[in-house]
């Protein structure tokens, strides 16, 4: 039964696996694996507090299997665990399989939040070794070998993300990744430049650029949405269009 449904699970068809991890639970409640599989299936609908609890339940009756610690790092980090926390997460997972593909990956990962970039690089080759075709495991090489300034190596690393997944939205997330936020925020002020310099030019009121800018900060958002499923970025975008909201009132009020 455990195979049938980690098969739905592969096939998302998330309902089914579901139905038949808790069907699992309820003839053998001791057995940590079809915890475990409700906490993988969970993390893949988003649903990360549902994640972290049954994480918690696989680790009670086996607290030594280290797939678990792997999903309670990622799940965690979802949830807003700070980087420290989640590293020590996939040390222990590191400390039971020092040498699982998926282990290593999740140690690269946490390297990488810490800002170990050559260490993350090391532990993430490593894994990409024997995981190829991991999207997260190229991207966060792409990020790592961009915030050390290996360009060549991010390329390389582009190509590879989009050998595995062909489409245009690959290629914003990558055009993204490439872009530290201070570099973001530097082309929004210099488009926003451009934008207030031509309507003084043009005479155009400013509440006419004002949704061009907001379907900008949108779209950044919507990046970032993208690579950490995390509703706040779309939140402070809201938050900063109503401040160029009340920007755009002042400077019309200064100009009449």
């Amino acid at each position: 039964m455990l195979n049938q449904a980690y098969n739905f699970l592969d096939n998302k068809n998330y309902e089914k696996a579901i139905e038949i991890f808790s069907e699992i639970i309820i003839q053998n409640p001791d057995d940590h694996e079809p915890y475990l599989g409700l906490a993988r299936t969970y993390f893949r609908l988003g649903q990360y507090k549902k994640t972290k609890e049954f994480c918690e339940k696989a680790i009670l009756l086996s607290p030594s299997d280290p797939m678990t610690h792997v999903v309670l790092a990622y799940s965690s980090y979802q949830l807003g665990a700070s980087p420290e926390k989640c590293f020590l997460i996939a040390k222990t997972a590191s400390e039971l399989s020092p040498n699982s593909p998926e282990v290593v990956a999740c140690l690269g990962w946490a390297n990488m939040l810490m800002k170990k970039y050559k260490d993350a690089i090391v532990l993430l080759g490593k894994s990409s070794e024997f995981l190829p075709n991991n999207f997260e495991v190229r991207k966060n090489l792409l990020v790592s070998y961009s915030n050390l300034g290996i360009y060549k190596n991010a390329f390389v690393e582009a190509k590879n993300i989009l050998k595995i997944s062909p489409s245009i939205k690959t290629i914003f997330v990558i055009l993204f990744l490439f872009l530290s936020t201070k570099y973001i925020f530097a082309f929004l002020f210099f488009f926003l430049g451009i934008l207030v310099a031509s309507s003084i030019i043009l005479r155009i009121s400013y509440f006419l650029i004002l949704p061009i800018v907001f379907i900008l900060l949108l779209f950044i958002s919507t990046l970032y949405l993208s690579l950490r499923d995390s509703y706040k970025y779309l939140l402070g975008t809201v938050f900063f269009g109503f401040i160029l909201f009340l920007m755009f009132i002042l400077l019309d009020w200064i100009k009449l």
